[in-house]
């Protein structure tokens, strides 16, 4: 049989995907070599999105006993725009009434511990920023960074 053969990414699976003419009786075959594709229509639904609701931080602050104030909870309150965005970023339509509900559960957890509480917020610009103007406000300042968190929950988060 003489043929001519295109490959593309298949569209169930994205795998390769084949599709052969048979150069004498212009017979077309389809097919895919990692799934049982044989060139029938495939409806394309979205199979992952983000979903991006605008809406608002709200920050509590209290004043600490070194007389800073200091974000002690943060909450997310959902505004009515939303949209959809597949991997790369382009807008997607989707069924909606397919979508489950999943509530906006965006508080902090509550630390136990001062370790617990180190881990979770170690990388916080908030926490870093406190840290950094501590050190500049006193150049001498000789605590390492966790000896000064530790001071810091002490003070200002455990209570």
């Amino acid at each position: 049989m003489s043929s001519s053969i295109d490959y593309f990414d298949c569209p169930k699976c994205g795998g390769n995907a084949y599709r052969e003419q048979d150069n004498r009786t212009c017979e077309i075959r389809h097919g895919c070599s990692d799934c049982d594709w044989k060139g029938e229509p495939v409806d394309n639904e979205v199979q992952a999105y983000s979903k991006i609701t605008t809406g608002f931080v709200t920050q509590q602050y209290m004043l600490s006993k070194e007389n800073k104030y200091i974000c002690i909870e943060q909450f997310f309150t959902a505004g009515d725009e939303v949209s959809r965005e597949d991997q790369d970023g382009n807008p997607v339509d989707i069924d909606t009434s397919k979508e489950e509900y999943h509530n906006f559960d965006m508080e902090q957890p509550e630390s136990d511990t001062f370790e617990d509480w180190y881990q979770d917020n170690k990388n916080n610009d908030s926490i870093q920023r406190i840290y950094r103007g501590v050190i500049e406000d006193n150049p001498d300042y000789s605590l390492t960074f966790k000896e000064w968190a530790k001071k810091f929950y002490d003070e200002c988060v455990d209570i």
